[in-house]
């Protein structure tokens, strides 16, 4: 998240109880472009598309996914049994055959774990194939910080929206953009954070 969001959400999140601290807000950017719905629309289509990675998985996909989930994301903890005193051949043998099984397990696992990883990242694999992970990344910060400060302010936001006018010219022009893009992704809110979610569940969280 750039400073310029990081500097407007205090803004929005301090706005509402005291509006005559904003002053103290320091906003330091050049970007003051705002989202377009087309924006919003190309985010929509890659974040579906990934999540869709996620609830339409089949086979090893499913299984990585099942496995994390199952297991909260965590490695499941092997145990090793020492013999105690000289080993007989055979026990020897079947020590040999339980190590050769932990490690093919452990192996198993962390190929499951690698895979979820991947699917976890799926919206950033589609962009990478079609050359547009730049472009995604900026719209997605965008526009996933617009659901987070609209989520944060709640009922408030329309107040908060309405007191830009305490706002400096010198930083009007930001925090418009700022605004302008939380009315804007405000009618999807609920839908991205079901697919924020979606593809977090995939690592077991």
């Amino acid at each position: 998240m750039h400073r310029t969001a990081v500097a407007l959400m205090l803004l929005f999140l301090c706005a509402a109880p005291a509006l005559a601290d904003v002053e103290t807000i320091v906003v330091t950017t050049s970007d003051a472009t705002p989202l377009t719905p087309a924006d919003v629309d190309f985010y929509l289509s890659i974040k579906r598309a990934g999540a869709a990675c996620i609830t339409k998985s089949t086979g090893a996909d499913k299984d990585a996914i099942d496995f994390m989930r199952k297991n909260r994301g965590l490695q499941p903890v092997s145990v090793t049994v020492r013999l105690k005193g000289t080993e007989t051949p055979a026990e020897a043998a079947d020590l040999r055959k339980s190590v050769a099984a932990v490690n093919a397990i452990a192996s198993h696992d962390r190929q499951l774990r690698e895979r979820a990883s991947v699917l976890a990242k799926c919206d950033e694999t589609i962009v990478a194939k079609r050359g547009q992970t730049a472009r995604y990344r900026k719209i997605r910060d965008a526009v996933e910080t617009a659901v987070l400060i609209s989520a944060s302010c709640g009922r408030d936001c329309d107040a908060i929206i309405r007191s830009q006018a305490l706002l400096p010219p010198s930083r009007n022009k930001a925090a418009q953009s700022f605004i302008a893009n939380i009315r804007l992704v405000k009618p999807y809110a609920n839908e991205i954070r079901r697919l924020q979610k979606t593809m977090a569940s995939v690592m077991g969280t």
